[in-house]
């Protein structure tokens, strides 16, 4: 496959790109960035074309390769040298944030699962079942600049869509959200009824939880009007109300996520599920 980075400016217009030929590169959904370099996520995925040519769908021309590894490819924004590392097979989608420290050292969160199985429920919703199986759990990483990658998984912290306040990406950082899964959820119930903010480096989660009723989607870091240059004061994001049917705007203190909602405001009626998104102070 082709790895294709493009460098774009604030105004829009192409700076760079750069084309790389990689062996066996599957689909990449999400990459981090530190001050210095691009970090990509490889898992051992084999993706067919041909089957994709052949109308099959993007789930059923994917195959995992439980023998593979997972390769983590580090390339430097100076110069667009590579630098390769391996971890155990897992299967990731989306990273967090990364940074590195003056040792050359990265460390990045994203969360992963050692059972991909656990990533394709909503494959088997959309055909009107649904049976829970683990899915990506928290996972820290750490790349040394002599080639040597460790790992850890943060077991009791299943959940996705891990988001940084917007001033810290591609530095140190003291927390990263996600949704998250609470283990007495139902089997057959879908989705994520909580929110949790994680310190990578204590290893210390604030979290709440909305309960069986509730179905989450992305939550994001806002600014406080009064000072948007700041740290994020404020989480925001929207949750179904599966009793009422209703989407309901939510909003957490940054600070005290575990004290619940601030403000709560309910829609009219009930909107289609999203993926991903960010707070803009006015549209």
């Amino acid at each position: 496959g082709v790895l294709s980075i493009y460098q774009i400016a604030a105004d829009g217009m192409l700076v760079a790109c750069k084309r790389m030929k990689i062996e066996r590169l599957p689909p990449i959904h999400d990459f981090a960035v530190t001050d210095r370099h691009l970090v990509f996520v490889i898992a051992p995925w084999h993706f067919s074309v041909e089957q994709l040519r052949q109308g099959r769908s993007f789930a059923a021309a994917s195959s995992w390769v439980p023998t593979g590894r997972t390769r983590v490819l580090v390339v430097a924004k100076d110069d667009w040298s590579l630098r390769w590392y391996e971890l155990p097979p897992m299967a990731a989608l989306h990273i967090g944030n990364a940074w590195e420290d003056p040792t050359g050292t990265i460390r990045f969160d994203m969360m992963a699962t050692r059972d991909p199985r656990g990533m394709v429920g909503g494959w088997t919703l959309m055909r009107g079942f649904y049976s829970h199986l683990k899915g990506p759990v928290m996972t820290l990483v750490e790349l040394g600049s002599m080639g040597a990658a460790k790992w850890k998984a943060v077991d009791d912290l299943e959940g996705e869509f891990p988001v940084v306040d917007p001033t810290v990406v591609g530095v140190r950082y003291r927390e990263v959200l996600c949704l998250s899964r609470s283990a007495t959820r139902p089997a057959e119930l879908p989705g994520w009824d909580g929110l949790a903010a994680f310190d990578p480096e204590r290893g210390v989660t604030q979290a709440f939880s909305v309960g069986n009723d509730w179905a989450l989607e992305e939550h994001v870091y806002a600014p406080d009007a009064t000072d948007p240059g700041q740290p994020s004061k404020w989480i925001v994001g929207v949750a179904m109300d599966l009793r009422e049917r209703q989407t309901v705007l939510l909003v957490f203190s940054a600070s005290a996520l575990a004290q619940g909602p601030v403000a709560v405001a309910r829609l009219p009626s009930a909107l289609p599920f999203g993926l991903h998104g960010t707070f803009h102070a006015a549209i």
